[in-house]
């Protein structure tokens, strides 16, 4: 859940996409941004103390992760606080927006991703092994 007085600080740090011909959504779950055809969404994460961005290209109907995108291209840690880590996210966003909207961008990186986590898989699995283990019981 996205506690009012952050939604209200994100949607501050955001005006960019708005500038950018965004529409937007909001609800007490996430703040999305939107047009015909791509859809930028940010949320907290459920059972976490992260922050998720996304951006869905509707033509192919994929998704991409922002967060993951940010750390293969700029090699930058999550923040600890989830509304530090939404600010760094969307701050990401505004500098990189014109190569984000493009689906051969995000593509190319998700590439870049898949490798990063080959070859980083033990550290990932220990940093969430509370989800991983989650997992078990479902």
């Amino acid at each position: 859940m996205l506690p009012k007085e952050d939604r209200k600080i994100l949607r501050k740090k955001s005006k960019f996409l708005r500038k950018n011909g965004l529409k937007k959504k909001e609800d007490e779950y996430s703040i999305e941004y939107y047009n015909n055809e791509i859809i930028i969404g940010i949320s907290y994460e459920r059972y976490s103390s992260n922050s998720r961005a996304f951006i869905r290209f509707k033509e192919k109907n994929e998704v991409f992760d922002i967060g993951w995108i940010m750390k293969v291209q700029t090699d930058k840690e999550s923040a600890d606080d989830r509304l530090e880590h939404a600010e760094k996210l969307l701050k990401y966003i505004e500098d990189n927006y014109t190569s984000l909207s493009q689906y051969n961008f995000c593509k190319e990186k998700d590439k870049l991703i898949e490798k990063y986590a080959n070859e980083h898989a033990e550290e990932i699995y220990e940093k969430n092994k509370w989800f991983f283990d989650s997992l078990k019981w479902m």
